[in-house]
């Protein structure tokens, strides 16, 4: 430590009684007037708190990397002008793109133009009632994007309104997943139930027909 504090300063762990702490030690050089080294001149600062706080900010940075890394819904912010500020690493395994590229895209490169219009719609709306200071209600929309190999996905985006300490808006952030399986069972059932209505309806034309020839035998 003495030739770190030498060079200008040096940061000490010390354990006294199972009990470790940390110090700021800086200091300089003493000599006499022939120019023969006396000593050093230093102080010490008790840093343990802030080494602490330093520890900590690290272990929650590894378990954030480690949820947005292995999560498969994909997370985003936007700036008040509608760009991207982040986009999580599952996007990759979303679309096929890195979250450096979906940052770079215009809104046509990131949604099929089947949903484009209702999506820019959607956000100018949004932008404008955090402009006018108002509060903003989540908003969901289902769209279709595209993915790097040339096929699409359908996803689900949820969006709500960031705010600083203040209360002042600062973006919006959002959670797309894929509901390629759901609107697929959803279409499935919908098909279903059509081929249903249209037996019942059959069967009730049919009974209708067998009823009036009944009756004209009858009569």
């Amino acid at each position: 430590y003495v030739e770190q504090m030498m060079q200008g300063a040096a940061i000490a762990t010390f354990v006294d009684q199972a009990v470790m702490f940390s110090l700021w030690l800086s200091g300089r050089a003493i000599f006499d007037a022939e120019n023969r080294w006396q000593g050093i001149r230093g102080s010490a600062q008790d840093i343990t708190e802030r080494k602490e706080i330093e520890a900590t900010l690290r272990q929650s940075e590894a378990r954030y990397r480690l949820l947005a890394e292995n999560m498969v819904d994909v997370v985003w912010t936007l700036n008040p002008a509608g760009q991207f500020t982040y986009v999580s690493p599952s996007v990759l395994q979303l679309r096929g793109y890195t979250p450096e590229e979906v940052m770079q895209q215009a809104p046509e490169e990131a949604v099929c133009p089947g949903s484009l219009a209702a999506l820019q719609a959607g956000m100018a709306q949004a932008f404008h009632t955090l402009h006018t200071g108002e509060r903003l209600p989540p908003a969901y929309f289902q769209i279709e994007q595209p993915c790097k190999d040339g096929s699409t996905v359908w996803t689900e985006a949820t969006g709500r309104a960031m705010y600083d300490e203040l209360q002042r808006p600062v973006g919006i952030v959002g959670v797309t997943r894929d509901i390629s399986e759901r609107r697929k069972t959803e279409e499935t059932l919908r098909i279903s139930e059509s081929a249903t209505r249209c037996q019942r309806l059959a069967s009730q034309v049919q009974q209708k027909e067998e009823r009036k020839l009944w009756i004209s035998s009858v009569l």
